[in-house]
């Protein structure tokens, strides 16, 4: 099998720059919450990554014709997953967060892939920033961190539909522009849009920013990191569990669909049958549950038992993992 080296080497860079660019973010944070080894690491981390990335990219030569297949995407797609763990791990192995990298690698990939798993026993004792990062890892892996890599860098638009299409599990990633780079670009403004409406409902129910961010990071990108060990059942908010809870679900639809949406075709997204059978099997599994949790004397309240009987079904339908 014959693998094209430059246009695969191209996009590995772009990812590295990608990553490196993201952990300037948490490293804002640690300075804010005044952890100077930790805002180091990040520092120390990023700028090699950065710089890296980008002259081995304008240093390599892609062909004008050079096409990237369908087994070169997939290629693409699963190195870069090993890649950008490994580059996301070495902030906490540098700052002693966690100090094993096989640790620190298992963290960031569960973190990328939106798994979820995690090898912390002390959630909260882990500095802020370092906190931020590994939710962040979820965002960045919610909607695939190499869309968000076609979406920014128009050199990849030759070979972008081959890399998304090998990105994307489930339903068929639907094209809804002219160009792929355009497609990925209109996925994560509304994929962006949704995550600051989610903090800013968060934070009218009281969370702080820090608190608001890290728990959007893990809903829309349906990877459940919290910064507490309780999970969201830190909070034992009514509010707080609706938000996270709605959107959550709002997470697991195909993210097309909101386009139509947005665009005026509402018909076609009500009408569309993996997003009516979602919300049949989530209706009846709520219903369900919130009807034995009052048989069986859980709660008193039909209203309490609607709580739970709706975080939990919408946090595992979605794999999210969120609990109360």
């Amino acid at each position: 099998m014959v693998l094209h080296r430059g246009p695969i080497i191209k996009v590995l860079s772009a990812v590295t720059v990608v990553v490196g660019t993201a952990m300037l973010l948490p490293m804002l944070v640690s300075l804010y919450y005044g952890e100077r080894s930790e805002a180091v690491a990040f520092l120390f981390c990023s700028g090699p990554m950065i710089a890296l990335g980008y002259f081995v990219g304008k240093r390599t030569v892609v062909p004008e014709r050079s096409i990237i297949r369908a087994r070169d995407g997939f290629f693409i797609v699963g190195i870069a997953w090993l890649v950008m763990s490994l580059l996301g791990a070495l902030p906490f192995v540098l700052s002693g967060s966690i100090p094993r990298l096989i640790d620190a690698y298992f963290e960031t990939a569960s973190g990328f892939t939106t798994t979820g798993a995690s090898i912390l026993i002390d959630i909260e004792g882990l500095p802020q920033g370092m906190l931020f990062w590994r939710s962040f890892t979820h965002w960045l892996g919610g909607m695939g961190i190499l869309v968000l890599t076609v979406a920014l860098l128009p050199m990849l638009g030759i070979g972008g539909h081959k890399i998304m299409r090998a990105e994307t599990t489930g339903p068929t990633m639907d094209k809804i522009s002219f160009t792929i780079n355009d497609t990925a670009k209109i996925l994560y403004k509304i994929y962006a849009a949704m995550s600051l409406l989610q903090i800013a409902l968060l934070m009218l129910g009281g969370l702080t920013l820090y608190d608001a961010s890290v728990h959007t990071f893990g809903t829309v990108g349906t990877g459940g990191f919290s910064n507490y060990a309780a999970s969201v059942g830190a909070y034992d908010s009514f509010y707080v569990d609706m938000v996270i809870g709605f959107f959550m679900i709002a997470a697991g639809v195909n993210f097309t669909l909101y386009h139509s949406l947005l665009t005026g075709k509402i018909r076609q997204f009500f009408q569309d049958f993996e997003l009516r059978y979602y919300l049949m099997i989530l209706g009846g599994s709520t219903l369900f549950i919130m009807v034995m949790l009052l048989w069986k004397d859980f709660y008193d309240n039909p209203i309490e038992s609607f709580r739970y009987a709706f975080f939990q079904v919408a946090s595992i339908m979605t794999t999210t993992g969120f609990a109360t």
